[in-house]
């Protein structure tokens, strides 16, 4: 009994291995099947030589059985009927060569199509799961805001936390005096959790950047401010556009991530850049002190495959 279902537990865990890694092996039959089906074409060609020798044959001895027989009865009709036949047999006999081959090309070819299907229905499959948490974070985030207003909502999305502490001071006469104050301090502010995977350093790889933080800051803004102008104008805006007007070089999720205006409130959606968000980093940029920030921008989401920014293009078009 023990040993039954030691067996039915290992054949389930390999068929859900072999389930897993289908993708790869099909690849990999496919790619060893066509290199098989090219080699067994070349030993079939090989052999061509011998079996056109035969077809050639059998037409001679037919077109002979045909001038012999005129005599005894042999019509001409028949003879275009043989020749059809043997005509078929020819081309069987020549096919019959490169057949395994072709047959094994074709099964190669649907191992691979059939490893690409697979690989088009995971990431689907990934792309719907990716939505819906990200449409599930949002609607979490809206509710915070909703709940406990917006600086609530930046402080628990990057870890803010608001501490006092003793600054002495000292006033005309001379006397110290102590006084508590409040600051803004980020748990482990190099986490890279803290940023969102759209983060990019502006520094000296970026077209336009200068050794001077002010003329970057002001770089900045001006892209900042161009960006909203096209998000304004034309209703939608990709990270990838975003990237190219600070001389960042395109992703491939920047292809489709970005931002949707909201027609029900045109200026409810803005493209931030994170210029003046909370870290050690940015605070030595904003204060000239420093040339390179770290921008990590405000993105809606994926523009192309979430629902809610789909609608909201829909509607866009449709007011147009």
């Amino acid at each position: 009994m023990k040993f039954k279902v030691k067996l039915r537990r290992f054949v389930k865990i390999n068929t859900l291995r072999l389930k897993k890694h289908s993708p790869e092996i099909l690849v990999t039959a496919g790619v060893v099947g066509s290199v098989g089906a090219a080699v067994m074409a070349c030993v079939a060609t090989s052999k061509l030589p011998e079996v056109l020798d035969e077809c050639a044959d059998r037409k001679e001895e037919l077109l002979t059985a045909f001038e012999e027989g005129e005599e005894v009865g042999y019509t001409e009709k028949e003879y275009k009927r043989d020749s059809a036949k043997l005509a078929i047999r020819n081309a069987w006999e020549i096919g019959k060569l490169y057949l395994p081959a072709v047959t094994l090309e074709l099964a190669s070819v649907s191992m691979i199509f059939a490893s690409n299907n697979i690989h088009r229905k995971r990431t689907a499959s990934l792309a719907a799961a990716y939505a819906t948490l990200d449409s599930m974070f949002k609607e979490y985030r809206k509710n915070v805001r909703e709940t406990f207003g917006e600086d609530i909502d930046h402080d628990m999305r990057y870890g803010v936390k608001h501490e006092k502490i003793d600054i002495t001071e000292t006033d005309e006469k001379g006397k110290e005096h102590t006084r508590k104050a409040k600051v803004d301090v980020i748990d482990n502010p190099d986490d890279p959790n803290k940023i969102s995977d759209f983060a990019k350093f502006y520094d000296e790889s970026c077209k336009g950047w200068e050794k001077n933080a002010e003329y970057n800051m002001m770089t900045l803004k001006a892209a900042q401010n161009y960006a909203n102008n096209i998000l304004r104008s034309q209703g939608f805006i990709f990270l990838n556009d975003v990237y190219k007007l600070i001389g960042i070089k395109p992703t491939l999720a920047g292809q489709t991530m970005g931002w949707v205006e909201d027609p029900n409130d045109p200026f409810a959606t803005v493209v931030d850049f994170g210029i003046y968000k909370t870290n050690r980093a940015n605070r030595r940029f904003v204060n000239n002190l420093e040339p390179v920030i770290l921008l990590d921008f405000n993105v809606m989401g994926d523009i192309m495959n979430d629902p809610v920014l789909n609608k909201r293009l829909k509607r866009l078009v449709a007011r147009k």
